[in-house]
């Protein structure tokens, strides 16, 4: 309740601020009964009311309330003898934004206490920035050879973290910020955790998760599951990042070990800019003999007289190289539209041995070696 009282004329009237502030109608009631103020923030219905009583009392209302100094604060020292002006933005906005996160950490709370044993959530302020963390371990959905396979530390907790701001929170229809990342100390509550690390399926599923969010129903939440419903889509991605193409979704004729792009020449290009592929230099390092393997493999996939038998054959691979005259030449697997198995061969042919290789830790160092 906020009054406002002449002096001179012992005129008064008593503002009402609804029980459902920031939501409802404001009400002013003076000894000529009841004015309605409308709706609004607590600064532009106060207003009002200042200019109402003015008006009544035929007074000009600039040296009872500045109104332009709402929109723009004045230093304490200006506005120290501004009785009236009590900085009414500055504290409508905390007020507001205290009351918006008690509710959103509120909103958290509960929907924890909805959730399974092998699912956490933890969460941290800083200001009036809300960090929520989801966390679940690897273990709820791989085991352990296929979580090497895909880069992901098996002994880690994987966390989906999103970033909400004031005054909205979960009520914003715009997507907040998600990172995803692998932590022990994610459930410490602490701000900055130093083992945070990322794992080989981050691009993947930051893209997908950015698109599920914003696709329509899922954000903002709409209930207490909503935090487990965003581990299920996450699982659920991860557990098909080998069966579609890992930059359009694009089903695969087939299912292979690891995560792959399809034969569409922007997605073998963005594979390669969005540094999604294997590490070729770590993979000869850490499996020497499975990479001598697939070399051997493809080799004897060339000598085949079925190019069938070649299947997914490097149809968009291909390299652009410039003489000193400055003629750009295109050089790759495929002639006339077919597979030209020959040149597969002597490319392979020219691989050194695996030994050879091993000594390159670094892919840039490999590649200037070869």
């Amino acid at each position: 309740m906020v009054s406002l009282t002449s002096p001179k004329t012992s005129v008064c009237y008593t503002m009402l601020i609804p029980e459902e502030y920031p939501r409802g109608e404001f009400y002013a009631f003076g000894d000529d009964g009841c004015k309605d103020l409308g709706a609004g923030s607590l600064k532009v219905v106060f207003t009002r009311l200042v200019l109402l009583f003015a008006s009544e009392q035929g007074v000009d209302p600039t040296p009872i309330f500045d109104v332009a100094a709402l929109k723009k604060p004045r230093p304490l020292e200006q506005s120290a003898d501004l009785g009236a002006e009590l900085k009414w933005q500055d504290f409508e906005e905390e007020a507001e934004n205290k009351e918006a996160l008690r509710e959103a950490i509120s909103f958290v709370e509960r929907s924890s206490a909805s959730l399974g044993k092998d699912i956490k959530i933890s969460f941290c302020v800083l200001d009036t920035t809300l960090f929520v963390r989801v966390i679940f371990h690897p273990s709820m959905f791989l085991d352990q050879q296929t979580a090497a396979c895909w880069g992901i530390n098996f002994d880690k907790p994987l966390v989906v973290e999103l970033t909400l701001t004031a005054p909205y929170y979960f009520t914003s229809t715009i997507v907040p910020q998600i990172n995803e990342f692998q932590s022990l100390e994610a459930d410490s509550g602490v701000l900055k955790l130093a083992d945070a690390s990322s794992f080989g399926l981050q691009w993947f599923v930051h893209n997908r998760l950015e698109r599920l969010m914003k696709s329509a129903g899922v954000w903002p939440p709409k209930s207490f599951t909503f935090f487990s419903d965003l581990v299920a889509m996450t699982t659920n991605k991860i557990l098909a990042c080998t069966q579609n193409c890992v930059i359009c979704d694009k089903k695969l004729p087939f299912e292979m070990t690891k995560p792959a792009v399809c034969d569409n020449p922007l997605c073998i290009f963005s594979h390669m800019q969005f540094g999604l592929g294997e590490d070729v230099a770590a993979e000869i390092q850490h499996h020497p003999m499975e990479t001598d393997l697939l070399i051997m493999l493809t080799c004897a996939a060339t000598n085949s007289p079925d190019t069938r038998r070649f299947n997914p054959f490097p149809s968009c691979l291909e390299v652009k190289t410039t003489d000193d005259a400055g003629v750009v030449t295109t050089h790759n697997f495929m002639e006339c539209d077919t597979p030209n198995l020959v040149k597969v061969r002597q490319v392979i042919e020219c691989i050194p041995p695996i030994s050879e290789l091993a000594k390159y830790k670094e892919t840039a160092s490999l590649q200037k070696f070869l």
